[in-house]
């Protein structure tokens, strides 16, 4: 959703990283999936795309097995992409 809203608004990832004051290095790792954004950086990222913050939060549903064999949702962040 990050990336998008950057590359719909011409931005190159350094001028993002400048409009959110947030270091290149975080931006490529979150963006990669290499790292899970604080609620601090999501909000600094949505700030800084004019973006509100519960579009740049996803939360995707997943199964997961307990001791018992039957599913139940849990929720995981997703990648900034």
């Amino acid at each position: 959703m990050v990336e998008r809203e950057r590359i719909l608004r011409g931005w190159t990832r350094a001028q993002l990283t400048e409009a959110a004051a947030i270091d290149p290095k975080t931006l490529r790792d979150l963006l990669n999936g290499r790292r899970r954004p604080t609620l601090g950086t999501v909000a600094t990222l949505s700030r800084a795309l004019d973006v509100p913050l519960a579009e740049v939060i996803a939360i995707v549903e997943q199964p997961r097995l307990p001791r018992g064999g039957q599913s139940e949702p849990t929720q995981d962040l997703l990648p900034l992409e």
